[in-house]
C-alpha cells in the first residue's frame, strides 16, 4: 500500500501545478499525442452518421492543427505564448470530448447490431464504463489521481474554511478521502486537527452567499442530469421511463467523462489545476452530448430538409 506524500498544515492553499512540477514543454508533447491519437480513432471510425462523419473529420484535423501551433508557440520567443494557450485551452477540450463520444456511440451502433436495443442505450453505458474503467486503470499503474483529489479537497476545505460548504467538507473528509491503495492516516489526521482548530467564522451575508453557491452547483448538476429527458422524449423515445433514464446515465456519463479529461489535461496537458472548465462550459458539453444524439437520428430527416 503507497503512502500520500504529507504537505504542509498551515491554513493555505497548495499550488497543484507547482505540487506536481509541471513542464510546458513535455505538456504540450502529452497534448500532441492525445490529439494524435483521438484523430487517428475519429479518421479511422466506421460512420456514424452522414451529417456526424465530416464533422468528426473536421475535430480530428482541428485538434492536430490546434496542439501543433500550441508547441510552435513554445519555441517561438516572438509568439503571443499565453494568449495562444489560453485560447486553445476550450477548443482542444471540447473537441477531445466530442472525439471520445464520437467514437463511443459508433461502438454502441455497431452493438445495437448485434443485440438489437437502441444505441443510445449503449452510449449511456459506454459513457459511465469508459471513465470509471480508464481511471480504476490509472490509478492502479500510475497511482496519483487519489493525491489529486485530496490536495483538491483540502484546497476547497481552506478556502471554504468558517463557511457552510466548508463545515460540511470537514465533516465529511473521512467517508470522501478514502482509497484502497493508500495508507491516508496522516491525511485524515490532518483534516483532524483542521477540524478541531478554532476558526473565525465568516460574516453572516458571505456565509449566505456560500450556502446559496452550495445549493445553485446542486442545483446545476441535476439540470445537468435532467435537460435531455425532453430532449430524448421528442426525438428518441416515446417512453416517459426510458428518456428519465437515459437522462440520468448519459448526463452522469458526461460528467464522468468531462472530470476524466479535467484531471488528464490539467495533471499532463498544459491546463492548470487551478482554472478548471466553469460550469457553463461544462453545461455546454452536455448540451453538445444532446446535439450529437440528435443529429444522429435525424440526420435522414435533416438531409431531406436540405435537399440532399
Amino acid at each position: 500500500m503507497g503512502n500520500i506524500p504529507p504537505f504542509d498544515y498551515e491554513f493555505k492553499q497548495i499550488d497543484i501545478d507547482e505540487f506536481f512540477e509541471k513542464d510546458s514543454s513535455q505538456t504540450v508533447n502529452f497534448e500532441i499525442l492525445v490529439a494524435a491519437l483521438i484523430s487517428s480513432m475519429l479518421l479511422t471510425t466506421t460512420e456514424v452518421s452522414p451529417i456526424l462523419h465530416p464533422i468528426s473529420k473536421l475535430v480530428a484535423i482541428s485538434l492536430l492543427v490546434l496542439t501543433l501551433a500550441r508547441r510552435m508557440s513554445l519555441d517561438n520567443r516572438r509568439a503571443y505564448q499565453e494568449r495562444l494557450i489560453a485560447g486553445t485551452n476550450w477548443p482542444i477540450f471540447a473537441g477531445t470530448f466530442f472525439g471520445i463520444l464520437y467514437v463511443l456511440l459508433s461502438l454502441a451502433e455497431q452493438t445495437a447490431t448485434i443485440v438489437p436495443l437502441s444505441p443510445y442505450i449503449y452510449l449511456s453505458v459506454f459513457l459511465m464504463v469508459f471513465p470509471i474503467g480508464t481511471v480504476v486503470v490509472y490509478e492502479i499503474m500510475y497511482r496519483d489521481l487519489t493525491l489529486w483529489f485530496v490536495l483538491l479537497y483540502y484546497n476547497k476545505y481552506v478556502e471554504h474554511r468558517g463557511d457552510p460548504f466548508g463545515d460540511a467538507l470537514i465533516k465529511l473528509a473521512p467517508s470522501a478521502v478514502k482509497s484502497p491503495l493508500y495508507d491516508l492516516s496522516h491525511t485524515l489526521d490532518l483534516f483532524q486537527r483542521l477540524s478541531d482548530t478554532p476558526t473565525e467564522q465568516q460574516s453572516f451575508i458571505i456565509r449566505v452567499a456560500s450556502g446559496i453557491g452550495a445549493i445553485l452547483g446542486v442545483v446545476l448538476v441535476l439540470l445537468m442530469l435532467a435537460v435531455g429527458t425532453p430532449v430524448l422524449l421528442y426525438f428518441v423515445t416515446d417512453s416517459v421511463l426510458i428518456s428519465v433514464l437515459l437522462s440520468v446515465s448519459l448526463g452522469l456519463g458526461s460528467i464522468l467523462l468531462i472530470a476524466l479529461l479535467t484531471f488528464t489535461y490539467a495533471r499532463y496537458g498544459n491546463s492548470s489545476f487551478e482554472t478548471p472548465i466553469g460550469a457553463k462550459r461544462q453545461f455546454s458539453l452536455v448540451l453538445l452530448l444532446y446535439l450529437t444524439i440528435i443529429i444522429d437520428k435525424q440526420s435522414p430527416a435533416i438531409l431531406r430538409m436540405i435537399g440532399l
